[in-house]
């Protein structure tokens, strides 16, 4: 799974990419993940199969899927708070299980 982070500046979601890769690591789940600034987005959404948003621009999620075509999905502010990253990637797995 290719999974892009998204928040206003691309740093705050940069703190959950570490346990992202080891969640994923643990569950033994192929994962690319990267973080970016919300305004990066339309040059880089063709590369991936999901998007997240931190709850800083989840008021944006509509705006991000209609322009990427991608799943879009807010990141819940209490799991992005406390980097629980096994709810996020289970948020992220359900987004592309749902698209295909």
């Amino acid at each position: 799974m290719k999974l892009l982070l998204l928040c206003s500046g691309g740093l705050s979601t940069a703190m959950l990419l570490d346990r992202l890769k080891a969640e994923a690591a643990r569950q033994q789940i192929p994962l690319q993940v990267e973080a970016h600034g919300l305004r990066e987005y339309p040059a880089l959404a063709a590369g991936f199969d999901v998007i997240l948003l931190g709850p800083q621009v989840a008021h944006k999620a509509q705006q991000v899927t209609a322009g990427s075509g991608k799943p879009t999905a807010a990141i819940p502010a209490l799991d992005y708070a406390v980097g629980n990253a096994a709810n996020v990637l289970r948020l992220a797995q359900t987004l592309l299980g749902n698209a295909r």
